[in-house]
């Protein structure tokens, strides 16, 4: 099995995507992974349960608009069946499957994507949050036995799942991060948050954020964590920092290049995922990364709606179709309705819209 990955050239649209080449004797198929559903830090946490014999592994790869399923299974030999699976598509054949050793299954990703980050990459075209290279891939390749709950640990600092299913994320934490981690989570959230507040000048409700922390490290080093009172002492300072909806405070410039990078990924037919930032009477804005599209009452579903409310939450994951877009200005526009299968569904089932959508957008268009 051989692994390769790749991205569009320069002069070559759209950005914010690597190609993921996986290729047997016999098929060959590539997966489409998003900077706005960056798949890489878990990705290794997958790849470090095979290593380590921790088995089945399983993850999902989010392809905006349809997806797949990594599966690693043991096998009455020395072998492991992988397999990719489509996952929330109208898709029901399995993609790949193939019996490989444990290591070489291993080391076919890994020096792939070390030979990518080495000679190929190139950060601007992907995004400006560089996970791919700030993680050390190579550490896969050193012989470990590193137990099953340090790389659930692990998944749950990088916020596995959250994409997916933010309920059963946050009870994957609860059960596997210690006192001492959750804390350090909520100092890597509050870390990015500062930084926002900073950039986008709030210095002194960055700094207020910021020395909160100061003395996280002499209470780690004594062993003297405190979860209840550090967890209250940030629910005081985020209500004394008030809104951090960065959307309206953000610099012009800012504004203007990731709306723009973002814009050159989309295509009007494109089917795209986000989450509900904002509910309005007369519909709802989605950001689906790095710039926001409406999606209009009228576009939600063929049947009447009245209060969008009645569909969807803030931060819902929402799967829709771009109808029309003004890149110049910024605007998207987003139809959930034309992937209904039959008018209402989405005032029924959303995901089941959500599943069929790849298969309901190639129905109508021939």
């Amino acid at each position: 099995m051989k692994v390769l990955f790749t991205q569009n050239k320069v002069n070559e649209s759209p950005k914010g995507w690597i190609f993921m080449h996986i290729e047997t004797d016999e098929i060959c198929t590539v997966i489409h992974t998003s900077s706005v559903f960056d798949p890489y830090p878990e990705l290794y946490v997958w790849l470090g349960k095979i290593r380590d014999s921790h088995l089945p592994a399983k993850m999902v790869i989010n392809e905006e608009g349809r997806g797949v399923e990594l599966i690693a299974e043991s096998t009455e030999t020395d072998l492991l069946c992988f397999r990719i699976e489509p996952w929330m598509s109208y898709e029901d054949q399995t993609r790949l499957k193939i019996f490989i050793e444990r290591s070489n299954l291993v080391s076919a990703f890994t020096n792939s994507i070390i030979e990518f980050i080495d000679l190929y990459y190139q950060r601007s075209r992907w995004s400006s949050s560089d996970n791919l290279s700030n993680i050390n891939w190579h550490n896969l390749l050193t012989p470990e036995n590193t137990a099953y709950d340090r790389w659930e640990q692990r998944l749950a600092l990088y916020g596995g799942g959250e994409d997916r299913n933010a309920q059963e994320a946050q009870q994957h934490r609860q059960k596997y991060l210690t006192v001492t981690q959750k804390i350090l989570r909520q100092f890597i959230a509050d870390l990015s948050t500062s930084l926002l507040l900073a950039v986008y000048g709030r210095p002194i409700d960055a700094y207020k954020l910021s020395s909160f922390y100061e003395n996280l490290i002499t209470d780690l080093a004594v062993n003297e964590i405190d979860l209840h009172w550090y967890q209250e002492r940030q629910s005081k300072i985020h209500q004394e920092i008030g809104e951090l909806d960065f959307s309206g405070h953000r610099h012009p410039a800012h504004i203007y290049h990731e709306r723009q990078a973002r814009l050159e990924t989309l295509q009007v037919g494109q089917i795209v995922d986000g989450k509900v930032h904002k509910i309005r009477p007369d519909g709802v804005f989605v950001d689906i990364g790095g710039c926001f599209a409406l999606l209009l009452n009228s576009a939600i579903s063929h049947d009447p709606i009245d209060d969008p409310k009645q569909v969807f939450r803030r931060h819902a994951w929402v799967r829709a179709i771009i109808t029309w877009m003004d890149i110049e200005k910024g605007r998207v526009l987003l139809s959930t309705a034309d992937l209904e299968p039959q008018p209402g569904d989405m005032l029924i089932d959303p995901l089941a819209v959500y599943k069929r959508a790849e298969e309901t957008a190639r129905n109508r268009s021939e």
